[in-house]
């Protein structure tokens, strides 16, 4: 499989890396998976990474969160109900992020910061 290549501009807040410049050539797949999230300044969490202006927890600025997405007893009751009514797609739940836990933890402090719980934003179909 050829990796392909694309020529950007990105600003960077570490101060031990360089901002490159428009001709220097990047992999996409590590844009994709090393892109920061957008600062989400009215609080609510999503299933995505993102940037917090301050960790609630160590007070670092520009804190960026990791996530763990797991099944919940919601999840695992969702299956069991899925099982019952047609149970060759019981395990549905167990495959959409929508339907687990999200729990997002501060890269620094690795303290929990907040978390999405199952089924809260599965309908959600515009976010304000």
């Amino acid at each position: 499989m050829s990796s392909s290549k694309i020529s950007f501009t990105k600003i960077t807040t570490e101060s031990n890396n360089r901002i490159p410049d428009i001709s220097d050539e990047v992999d996409v797949q590590a844009v994709l998976l090393d892109c920061p999230a957008a600062v989400n300044g009215d609080g609510v969490f999503g299933r995505t990474p993102m940037v917090l202006s301050s960790c609630p927890k160590c007070k670092m600025s520009h804190a960026r969160t990791k996530t763990i997405t797991r099944p919940s007893v919601v999840t695992w009751g969702l299956v069991v109900v899925g099982g019952l009514v047609f149970w060759p797609l019981c395990w549905i739940p167990l495959v959409l992020d929508a339907m687990k836990q999200t729990k997002h933890y501060c890269q620094q402090c690795n303290q929990l910061v907040g978390e999405v719980e199952a089924l809260k934003d599965c309908c959600v179909t515009e976010m304000s």
